[in-house]
Formats: C-alpha cells, structure tokens, sequence
C-alpha cells in the first residue's frame, strides 16, 4: 500500500508534521498508522482529498483480503457505478460464525446518484445483532472534506439507531507518506 497512512480526522496538522523540504514525517504524527491497519477497523470513514488514492487502498486492501483466502470480502465502488452494494456473500456470512470485510468506495456518489442510496448501504448494517455486528468490517471512503455531510445523510443514523451496539464510526483522513503541507498530494523521490 506504499506509504499511505491515516490521521484521525479532527487531530489539526502541526509544523512538527513536516520535515525542512515540507514533507509529512508519519513518526512524528500522534494517531498516524499505516493504511493497512484499516482492516482491524469495526466501522470507519476514511475522508481524503480527490486523488490521494482512496480507491488504490480499498483496491489494495481488497486483494490483501482476497491473499488470505478471507471467504467473505467484498469491494464496491459507488463511482464505478456498482449497482449491487450489498456484498453476494450477505445471507450465508450472517449464517456462519465467520468475519467479513465489506469495503465501500466512493461513498458519497450515493448521495447524488439513482442507483443507490446511503439507505441502501445503512439499512443493512441496521438489521445485525450485536454478535454480528462484532463479525463485520465495514471501511468506507469518500473525497467529501467534512464527514459531517455523510454524517447528517447517513451515518448519523447508524450511530442513533443502535445505541444497544454502542456503534462508533471514527472518521480519519488518509494521508500519502510523502504529502507536502505546500504541495498536497505530491510524494518525494
């Protein structure tokens, strides 16, 4: 996955974050972890800027699960125009004892597009029991800068909705290894 990491979303950026050519410095980022560390995740909102390289990671983090044999992994990219959100593999995961992953990019296209909706990929997530819900991952991306957009839309629901499964859904940004606090999105050589 190269040398993307996340911060959590609400942590403000310092000048100790850069190194003297204004290059992020990961190791000196409280909260920083490697991309990769999104599969431990129960439930997160990944926020980035346009081509940071959220589809790559959910790519990525896809094929690192689909390596492991990980029977039940799915990837759907709402900007790609996947008409099915919901993963083939729903009714015989929730019948096994197994974990899922169930990556979603693009998740705010369900805000402005006719084939799917926040409900769609919400209502779902509703309908899980607490032992479950313990079983699933559910990573989402989205280029909206603000998670409260989504938030109001739809993950505000899930949070409302079952307080009983004390659901939390942390936002984090994604950032490149090599991101500029000038030039962002710019990688060093």
């Amino acid at each position: 996955m190269g040398q993307r990491f996340t911060v959590p979303f609400d942590l403000g950026a310092s000048d100790s974050w850069w190194d003297h050519y204004g290059f992020a410095l990961p190791d000196q980022i409280a909260g920083a972890a490697p991309a990769a560390e999104l599969i431990s995740e129960r439930l997160t909102l990944v926020i980035g800027e346009p081509w940071i390289g959220k589809s790559y990671v959910s790519q990525t983090l896809h094929r690192t699960l689909s390596d492991r044999s990980t029977r039940f992994v799915e990837r759907v990219s709402l900007e790609e125009g996947d008409h099915t959100v919901l993963p083939h593999w729903w009714t015989p995961w929730r019948n096994s004892s197994e974990e899922a992953w169930w990556i979603i990019d693009a998740l705010d296209e369900a805000l402005h597009v006719s084939h799917v909706s926040l409900s769609d990929v919400f209502t779902p997530l509703l309908a899980l029991g607490p032992q479950e819900r313990n079983r699933l991952h559910v990573i989402a991306f989205s280029p909206t800068t603000s998670p409260s957009r989504l938030s109001s839309s739809g993950l505000r629901i899930v949070v409302e909705c079952t307080p009983q499964y004390v659901v939390s859904c942390p936002s984090t940004q994604m950032k490149p290894h090599g991101s500029s606090k000038h030039q962002k999105g710019s990688t060093a050589s």
